[in-house]
C-alpha cells in the first residue's frame, strides 16, 4: 500500500501534511480500487494537489447511492469537485461508475484521461482544464462539460460519448475530436473555438447541436456524419460576450482575462473556414421507445402490432396526423455568414438543408454535393413529403446553386422540387377533401345526445359529404397526372439525367414489339430471332432513317405476304412514338452531361 493512499485513508488534512512534507514526491493511487470498503469513504473534493498525481488505472465507483427504499437515490460526497491540481494528473485507464464529479475543478498543467471509463452523468460542469487529453475514452450518456474551460490543446480523438453530451458555452483553444462518436443530442451550443476545430471523422447522432457557436478560425467536418435536426444556426454576438462576462467572474484572473479576450474575438454567426467536404447529413431520426418495443411477452407484441397498423390506416384519413410531418428536419444553417469558404462539396443532405440569410452565396462550394429528402412520419416513402417548407428550401438552394453556377446542382435540385411538389399537390387536395370534418364529432355529439334544437345539423353533414365527394372527384386528376409523369419520366431517364436508362428501354421496346409482329407473320417466319422480323422492328425505331422508309416495301412483303394486317399497322405507328420519344430522352441526357462542361 503506497504511502498516500495510507494517509488518504486517515482524512484529506493527513494527506495535505503528507504532501507537505514529500513536496517532490508524486501521490501515488495507481491501481486502487476505491470501490473497497477500507477506500470507499475517501472524497477528494475540495482539496489542493500540490504534487503530482497519479491514478493511473485505478477504480472508482458510482457516486449514487440507493436507499434502501426502492426508487430513492441520493447524491454521495462529490469525489473531486473543486479540487486545484497544480501539477501533472493521471487518470489514464481510470474506471469511474456512475456521477463522477470533476466540477468547479482546476488543472493548471496536464489532465491526462487517455483510455479511461466513464459512466453516466460525468460532470465537468465549469472545469478549469490547462491541456486536457481524453483521447480513447468512453462516456455513458449525459456527460456535462458546461462552461468548461480548455486553456490549451484538448484530445477527445476516438472516444466515445452516449446521449445528451452537453458542451455548451464550453471555451476552447484547440479542440480535437477526429474520429469520435456521439450519441443523439449533443450540444455544443454558444461554445467557443478559438483556434482550432476538428471533427474529421466523427459520427453524431440525431438533434446535433452547434447553435450559436463561434469557430474563429478553421472549423473541420470533413467526413463527419450528423443525424437529422443538426444545427449550426447563428446568433448575435453579444450573447457570448455577455456569457463570457458572467463566466469571468468566476474564475481566477489569469485564466478570466483569457476567456474575455477570446469572447471578444468570437462571433458566433460567421465561418470562417468551415469544411465540411465529403460530410453525410443522415434522415436518421431520434430513437424513442415504442408501446410494442417496451412489449415484454409475444402476445402483448401481437397486440401492440396490431394497434401499431390500425393506427397507420387511421392516420390516412386526418390531414394533420401521417400525412403532415412534424417538426423541422434537415440541418440549419440560418444567420451564417461566411468570410472566406465553407466547403460543402461531396455532401450529402438526405434532408433538404436550411441556408436562409447565409451570405454571400458565392462563398459556398457545392461542388458534387447531392441532396434528397424523405417522409419523417409514415408513410416512409424516399422522395415524398407533404411538408411546403421542404419545397421552400429547395427552391431556395436552387437560387444559390443558380448564383454560383453549380448548373448540375441546380438541375438536381429542380428534379427534387418537382418531386416534392407531387406530395404538397396530394396534401392539398386531401385537405380540400376533409375541409371542415374536424368539428364533426360536435355535430355527432348533439345529434346522439337527441337535441331538438340540433335536427338540422344531419341535412348539414350530408351537405358536407356531397361537397367532400364532389371535391374528391373533381381535384383528383390534378395529383394523378402529376405523379404519373414525374413516375414515367424518373424510371425512363431518371429525369433527363441518365443515357442507360432510355437506351435500354429503347432496346427493349425494340425486341417486344418484334414479338407482337411475330403473331401476325408467316409460319416459316415466326420465329422471334429471325433476322427479317428484328431488322423490321429496328427500322420503325428510327423514323427518319432509310431503313424505316424502305421497310413497308421489302420486310412487308417478305414478312406479310398476304398484305399487311391493321393491327400491324397500327403498333409500327405506336412503336415509332414510343422509341421516338427514348430516342429524345438519350439525346437530352447527352446534352445535359456536356452543357457548360
Amino acid at each position: 500500500m503506497s504511502k498516500a493512499l495510507e494517509a488518504a485513508r486517515s482524512g484529506m488534512s493527513a494527506l495535505e501534511a503528507y504532501q507537505k512534507t514529500n513536496p517532490d514526491d508524486e501521490l501515488d493511487f495507481e491501481g486502487i480500487d476505491f470501490r473497497d470498503p477500507q477506500n470507499a469513504h475517501i472524497d477528494f473534493s475540495g482539496f489542493e494537489f500540490l504534487s503530482k498525481i497519479n491514478f493511473r488505472k485505478a477504480i472508482f465507483g458510482d457516486s449514487l447511492v440507493t436507499w434502501p427504499k426502492p426508487g430513492f437515490r441520493l447524491l454521495k460526497g462529490p469525489l473531486f469537485s473543486k479540487c486545484v491540481f497544480h501539477k501533472g494528473a493521471i487518470f489514464a485507464d481510470a474506471r469511474f461508475g456512475s456521477g463522477a464529479r470533476f466540477d468547479d475543478v482546476i488543472f493548471k498543467a496536464d489532465a491526462v484521461f487517455g483510455g479511461a471509463e466513464f459512466g453516466e452523468n460525468v460532470n465537468f460542469a465549469r472545469a478549469v482544464i490547462g491541456v486536457g487529453s481524453f483521447g480513447h475514452c468512453t462516456f455513458g450518456r449525459g456527460a456535462r462539460f458546461d462552461e468548461t474551460f480548455f486553456v490549451e490543446d484538448c484530445s477527445f480523438e476516438e472516444s466515445i460519448f452516449g446521449e445528451r453530451a452537453s458542451f455548451n458555452k464550453a471555451v476552447f483553444e484547440r479542440a480535437h475530436f477526429q474520429s469520435s462518436l456521439f450519441g443523439d443530442d449533443t450540444s455544443f451550443e454558444l461554445s467557443i473555438f478559438a483556434a482550432l476545430a476538428q471533427f474529421n471523422n466523427t459520427e453524431f447522432g440525431a438533434g446535433t447541436c452547434f447553435r450559436g457557436t463561434a469557430f474563429c478560425t478553421r472549423a473541420g467536418f470533413e467526413n463527419a456524419t450528423f443525424g437529422d435536426h443538426t444545427s449550426f444556426e447563428g446568433v448575435e454576438r453579444q450573447t457570448l460576450i455577455d456569457i463570457a462576462n458572467d463566466r469571468a467572474k468566476m474564475l481566477p484572473p489569469e485564466f478570466a482575462s483569457i476567456v474575455l479576450e477570446r469572447a471578444q474575438l468570437s462571433d458566433p454567426s460567421v465561418f470562417e473556414r468551415a469544411s465540411f467536404a465529403g460530410a453525410v447529413f443522415s434522415s436518421d431520426q431520434h430513437r424513442y421507445a415504442t408501446m410494442w418495443s417496451i412489449a415484454s411477452n409475444t402476445r402483448a407484441k401481437i397486440l401492440e402490432g396490431l394497434k401499431e397498423i390500425l393506427r397507420c390506416i387511421r392516420v390516412l384519413f386526418y390531414s394533420n396526423d401521417g400525412f403532415k410531418d412534424a417538426g423541422p428536419t434537415g440541418a440549419n444553417f440560418t444567420g451564417r455568414s461566411i468570410k472566406n469558404l465553407a466547403d460543402f462539396s461531396r455532401v450529402r443532405f438526405e434532408q433538404p438543408p436550411d441556408f436562409q440569410s447565409v451570405e454571400p452565396a458565392s462563398a459556398l462550394d457545392f461542388a458534387k454535393s447531392r441532396f434528397s429528402f424523405q417522409a419523417t412520419s409514415w408513410p416512409y416513402f424516399r422522395y415524398w413529403t407533404t411538408r411546403t417548407n421542404t419545397l421552400t428550401r429547395l427552391r431556395r438552394l436552387r437560387k444559390i446553386a443558380k448564383d454560383i453556377d453549380e448548373n448540375d446542382v441546380e438541375r438536381d435540385l429542380f428534379i427534387l422540387q418537382k418531386m416534392a411538389e407531387r406530395g404538397v399537390a396530394w396534401h392539398v387536395w386531401w385537405d380540400d377533401v376533409l375541409h371542415g370534418w374536424g368539428i364533426y364529432h360536435l355535430i355527432k355529439s348533439r345529434l346522439k345526445a337527441g337535441h331538438e334544437d340540433f335536427q338540422s345539423l344531419r341535412g348539414s353533414h350530408l351537405r358536407k359529404l356531397a361537397r367532400s365527394l364532389s371535391v374528391a372527384i373533381r381535384g383528383f386528376w390534378g395529383p394523378l397526372l402529376h405523379t404519373v409523369l414525374v413516375f414515367l419520366y424518373r424510371y425512363s431517364s431518371d429525369f433527363g439525367r441518365s443515357i442507360t436508362l432510355p437506351a435500354m428501354w429503347f432496346v427493349v421496346f425494340m425486341f417486344t414489339f418484334a414479338r407482337w409482329y411475330s403473331q401476325y407473320t408467316s409460319e416459316p417466319r415466326r420465329d422471334f430471332w429471325n433476322a427479317d422480323l428484328l431488322a423490321f422492328s429496328f427500322g420503325h425505331s428510327f423514323p427518319i432513317s432509310p431503313l424505316a422508309r424502305g421497310s413497308f416495301d421489302v420486310f412487308s412483303d417478305l414478312l406479310f405476304p398476304n398484305g399487311m394486317p391493321p393491327e400491324v399497322l397500327a403498333m409500327t405507328i405506336g412503336q415509332t412514338l414510343v422509341q421516338t420519344i427514348m430516342l429524345f430522352l438519350v439525346v437530352l441526357a447527352l446534352r445535359n452531361y456536356f452543357r457548360l462542361r
